[in-house]
């Protein structure tokens, strides 16, 4: 397949497989690429799908049969569709199973290519170059959708979702009071404009909740700390990128819901 690269946009993509000469084979390709680059390669399901929460690639190559990794291609494509994230990647399957109804379990799950690895045509280069169109058909058409019905409300659709996005990454999941809280407050200073006042947003909280500062306050840092406890390392660099001093090793409620309300706000622009 002949792709015209100059009208395309960078694509990042994540392959999925378990056996080493054709992940060499992808990396050798993908070095000769201009506008798509192999952002992460795993022969773990599981970590495929921790990548997608963390890191967003456009796209996945995914091997169904992860004989030689952990987990397995179905295993990624049903946990994929419960995930909760805004924009989910176009992903394409590598296969050696011939089957029809492995092949209708695929495609229930929204999967736009299968490529048969024991077919004579099968090459990796065709598998590249068909998630790149793909990725970028897809961003034409989001694009389009976007430009026609981008209301107010489906901006702050938008908005709101990316919020809850931040946050489940770094472990504040919905099973915590604390997150509501941390939502209605970020989204409050984006909503209001982000100024450097103290406590506005908690104030807002009080009244909304009808609770004590104190009561806020604690619920928000009790979720804090969860976040610190649980995230790993790694994560919390990457995801939160100010200074955290280190009396306390987290940040405190004024500093967590301005550093998001400023990184949603930049997300946007």
């Amino acid at each position: 397949m002949i792709i015209d690269e100059d009208n395309f946009e960078d694509v990042s993509v994540l392959l999925v497989e378990d056996d080493k000469i054709e992940s060499d084979i992808f990396k050798e390709y993908f070095l000769t690429k201009d506008k798509a680059m192999l952002i992460a390669v795993t022969n773990s399901s599981d970590e495929a799908l921790n990548y997608v929460k963390t890191h967003s690639p456009d796209g996945v190559i995914l091997d169904m049969e992860l004989h030689y990794g952990v987990g397995s291609g179905y295993k990624f494509l049903k946990e994929l569709q419960m995930l909760k994230i805004d924009d989910k990647p176009v992903v394409v399957v590598t296969t050696k199973l011939d089957s029809e109804i492995a092949y209708d379990f695929i495609y229930s799950y929204n999967v736009p290519s299968i490529f048969y690895k024991n077919k004579q045509d099968y090459s990796p280069e065709f598998v590249v170059n068909t998630l790149i169109e793909l990725v970028n058909t897809k961003r034409k058409l989001r694009k389009s959708y976007i430009e026609n019905i981008d209301t107010e409300e489906v901006k702050r659709k938008r908005i709101q979702n990316r919020i809850t996005k931040e946050l489940d990454i770094i472990g504040i999941g919905d099973n915590l009071r604390g997150k509501r809280y941390l939502f209605d407050a970020i989204y409050y200073l984006i909503e209001n404009g982000i100024q450097n006042v103290e406590y506005p947003a908690v104030k807002m909280l009080e009244s909304k909740y009808k609770k004590s500062h104190a009561n806020v306050i604690k619920v928000m840092q009790t979720a804090i700390y969860h976040a610190w406890r649980k995230s790993t390392i790694e994560t919390l660099e990457e995801q939160y990128t100010a200074v955290v001093y280190h009396n306390t090793g987290v940040p405190t409620v004024n500093e967590f819901i301005y550093y998001y309300a400023i990184k949603v706000n930049e997300f946007f622009k």
